[in-house]
């Protein structure tokens, strides 16, 4: 069965989105195995075409048939190389890096470095492209209760998004993507950012990750810790209404907001896997905010997954996990 979904490109006729086991939720794309090579995933990603540049010329909106007006020395266009269909209007000195650079990231970390891609692609008509690699086979954070590692490299053609680098956790159980928080002191960052005004940099951006297994073992302890954290009732109304207050207009009541119902929810036992958590524990609490920003915020599963990702539900569920985490100090 195959879902519409309209944040996956399929510009070219087909969906710009390749994957190596479990069907995605949509049913779009195309299945490798866990051996293809970056040439193959490169290719059935939908990630070969290159994003050229061309100037900003205007013309009248009254006679678009005239010659143009002008020409605009401080944009340029952002286009594809494949169907020239245009991307964005950019400033002169945004830098882009090309979908083939996304894979390319990750080809001496699949060679020598343990990691296997699992999805990569793109979104809205190219303007956004990612790929995602497992660092291992993850372990449980209670018994049962699976987290795989992973590492994403996603970038844009529309100023909305700084080249990302980051690591991410996976719940099995309910396919929650969690956010990995650190703590000051360790070593290494989740998440690295190049703005497009600077140039990109892969060897420096693994350099400024630091060592996956460290930052994954500091990730994985710190989510042990609160899973054997209990939270009181009176706790929990007050963190889910810190996390509600920012998904609604200010001034309104956050425990009034359709928020913090949902995670209220979803912590009382309405979450996937809520039997694996140890009951009302921190870890408990930072899945149902996850549950809720992947799997119900927001009209389309699509955009869901854009913010969950990138947006502002990132940094929502990254609070989270820093909410219960400050309270096991």
């Amino acid at each position: 069965m195959t879902f519409e979904c309209h944040a996956i490109d399929q510009t070219t006729g087909k969906a710009a989105i390749a994957f190596v086991g479990e069907k995605p939720w949509h049913g779009l794309g195309q299945e490798l195995t866990a051996a293809a090579s970056i040439e193959t995933w490169k290719k059935e990603a939908g990630l070969e075409f290159e994003v050229k540049e061309a100037g900003v010329r205007f013309v009248d909106n009254d006679d678009p048939t005239s010659e143009a007006l002008g020409f605009m020395t401080d944009r340029k266009v952002l286009y594809r190389s494949d169907t020239r269909k245009p991307l964005a209007v950019v400033g002169a000195k945004y830098k882009s890096v090309q979908p083939g650079e996304v894979l390319e990231f990750f080809r001496d970390l699949t060679e020598d470095h343990g990691f296997s891609l699992e999805t990569a692609g793109s979104l809205h008509g190219g303007r956004r492209v990612w790929a995602l690699a497992k660092y291992n086979d993850g372990q449980d954070v209670t018994a049962g209760d699976r987290v795989l590692p992973y590492l994403l490299l996603a970038t844009s053609f529309d100023g909305g998004l700084a080249t990302t680098a980051k690591f991410t956790a996976i719940r099995v159980v309910c396919h929650n993507t969690i956010t990995m928080a650190l703590n000051r002191g360790e070593q290494g960052s989740k998440t690295v950012k190049t703005r497009h005004n600077s140039e990109f940099d892969p060897t420096a951006v693994k350099e400024s990750l630091g060592l996956v297994q460290s930052t994954w073992s500091a990730w994985l302890n710190g989510a042990r810790k609160i899973a054997s954290m209990e939270l009181k009732p009176e706790q929990v109304a007050e963190l889910t209404a810190k996390i509600a207050l920012r998904t609604i207009p200010k001034g309104n009541d956050p425990k009034e907001s359709k928020a913090f119902k949902a995670i209220m929810e979803l912590f009382n036992g309405q979450a996937i896997g809520s039997n694996l958590t140890g009951g009302a524990t921190g870890w408990q609490f930072v899945n149902s905010v996850t549950e809720y920003i992947d799997h119900q915020r927001g009209r389309a599963a699509d955009s869901r997954m854009n913010r969950a990702w990138f947006g502002d539900g990132d940094a929502i569920k990254s609070e989270a996990f820093s909410l219960v985490n400050a309270l096991t100090a």
